[in-house]
């Protein structure tokens, strides 16, 4: 499954310490379901698998479930 995570594909590619725009192998550490009445979400946590050089950071972001976002 990909997915665009909001906030990843902004990084700035010349940045060291930035996780660029790509295809990352993940494990989830988290999630959790936020209730709102307009706008109910997943509140994601993200552990980067591969590529190495990017493994063990940790990617936090929400997955919003309204008809217009799936």
């Amino acid at each position: 499954m990909k997915r665009q995570i909001t906030g990843l594909h902004a990084a700035d590619h010349c940045a060291a310490d930035q996780i660029p725009d790509g295809i990352f192998l993940v494990r989830v550490r988290g999630a959790k379901f936020h209730r709102h009445a307009h706008k109910s979400y997943y509140s994601l946590t993200l552990a980067i698998l591969e590529p190495g050089r990017f493994s063990g950071r940790v990617i936090s972001s929400r997955l919003y479930c309204s008809p217009k976002a799936l």
